[in-house]
């Protein structure tokens, strides 16, 4: 798998990236116009609403956490596999990252 990273830990090695390579791939292929930088955005909206949900439904809110989890992934995948990566977008990814944890904790 291309995609994966040589940081990625135990649960993106082995569930994240199970699920997300092949949406990435897919969205690749299909030529589906969405950007990494937009999936950063959705990333941090799933992550909210996890957060919020949690309040009220703790076991739905978790499994939105591990679904804004996978949603997250997907930025750096999409760039990878367009071969767009840069180094404003890793900031942006990793900017918003510490918004969702914020929103989430």
């Amino acid at each position: 798998m291309a995609v994966a990273k040589p940081t990625d830990g135990p649960i993106s090695r082995y569930i994240n990236r199970k699920l997300s390579y092949p949406i990435s791939s897919l969205i690749v292929r299909k030529g589906v116009p969405i950007s990494p930088n937009a999936m950063s955005v959705i990333a941090l909206g799933s992550a909210v609403l996890a957060a919020l949900t949690l309040q009220l439904w703790p076991l739905m809110g978790s499994v939105l956490v591990q679904v804004s989890s996978i949603l997250d992934g997907m930025d750096g995948e999409i760039a990878r596999l367009r071969g767009i990566e840069s180094k404003k977008g890793a900031f942006l990814d990793s900017m918003l990252d510490r918004l969702a944890d914020i929103s989430i904790l």
